[in-house]
């Protein structure tokens, strides 16, 4: 097809300003100002900055190119471009949740063919252990060091330094990891320098900037995306996500509100991920493994022994209740094209207690 820019930077309805840092923003003046100290005023603002990735203290340089993270398409294009290098041997990639994750399992598949180990470290027993229960994430810990990544659970990365043209990883338990490029994926920390800088309020539980239902933050101002601290209506809690759904959906919402309509968030955000050979999953609401959790599963198949296969958790539903045994979140693992149902199962506010007595 035609090749078209990611930056839309044709579009004759969009004016760009590139190439400079905004250094507050003037809630009296509708004003943003720039660190040059020139100013653009605005009917309305949209703050969507996003996130920062968290990096781990190193003795080498931040710009080392053989230490980096995964945030950015120039981020994407510099490890694509070292993958295909003949010099790369070894990854490590430092993080154990969605990105540390999908990103190892990823590079595996690309390090079979084209030659290279993969090492992932993270201080949790299993991956995505913050997600998922505990028997599911051994489960795809085990499977994902028989696909080939060499999983390291339950240490730490104290350091990264350089050592005759190869890069150390120095763990807590005293062991090291010897590789060619090092990959943190352990999150991010929202971007709330300028809502700091221009007075506007923070929620310091979850780190983001407070809005309302309609990601008002002040007159004239909105927040969307990672850094937004939103009501979510269902679950009648205040959170911040950081997922590509949220980002549209909060984007969308806070667009149309600020061309004077009035709408909020209704929809508690979704995200989904996968596993090479295992399948994929997708989840809505609140899954926090630390919480109650009903899995129902798929019998697997049987083989010639009559033995369950290996692969026991093929396809299944994970439900997650709060304190009071009210549902909070659904995963769905190879179950798609569900997530409507489990929204609405989220709205009518099933309760187990109630569930149990009336059957």
């Amino acid at each position: 097809g035609q090749e078209t820019s990611i930056y839309y930077d044709k579009d004759p309805k969009v004016e760009y300003v590139l190439g400079k840092k905004v250094a507050g923003i003037r809630v009296n003046r509708n004003e943003v100002l720039l660190e040059d100290g020139t100013t653009v005023e605005y009917s309305k603002c949209l703050i969507a900055t996003g996130g920062t990735p968290i990096r781990i203290k190193t003795d080498l340089e931040d710009d080392d190119p053989h230490v980096t993270t995964f945030r950015t398409l120039e981020d994407f294009i510099h490890l694509q471009k070292l993958i295909k290098s003949d010099n790369i041997k070894h990854i490590t990639v430092i993080g154990g949740g969605f990105l540390g994750s999908e990103l190892s399992a990823a590079l595996a598949t690309k390090g079979k063919k084209a030659g290279f180990q993969v090492t992932q470290i993270f201080p949790e027993q299993g991956l995505m252990s913050a997600v998922f229960p505990d028997y599911l994430s051994d489960y795809v810990t085990q499977e994902m060091k028989r696909y080939g990544v060499d999983i390291r659970t339950g240490v730490l990365a104290k350091n990264i330094r350089k050592e005759n043209e190869r890069y150390i990883v120095d763990l807590n338990n005293e062991q090291t990891v010897e590789t060619d490029h090092v990959v943190m994926a352990i999150g991010i920390r929202p971007n709330i320098s300028i809502a700091l800088s221009s007075g506007l309020e923070i929620d310091k539980q979850n780190g983001g900037i407070l809005a309302n239902q309609e990601l008002a933050v002040r007159s004239d101002i909105y927040a969307a995306g990672d850094v937004v601290s939103f009501y979510d209506m269902i679950l009648d809690e205040r959170r911040r996500v950081e997922h590509y759904d949220h980002a549209y959906q909060t984007g969308k919402v806070a667009a149309i509100n600020m061309t004077g309509q009035r709408q909020v968030v209704e929809e508690t955000p979704m995200f989904w991920g996968g596993f090479p050979e295992l399948g994929g999953y997708e989840a809505v609401g609140l899954t926090d493994s630390n919480l109650k959790t009903i899995g129902v599963w798929q019998k697997g198949e049987k083989d010639g022994n009559e033995f369950e296969t290996e692969k026991q958790f093929k396809k299944g539903i994970v439900y997650y209740f709060n304190q009071s045994d009210q549902l909070v979140g659904v995963l769905l693992w190879n179950h798609y094209n569900m997530v409507k149902h489990a929204r609405n199962l989220l709205l009518l506010g099933f309760n187990l207690r109630t569930w149990e007595v009336s059957n």
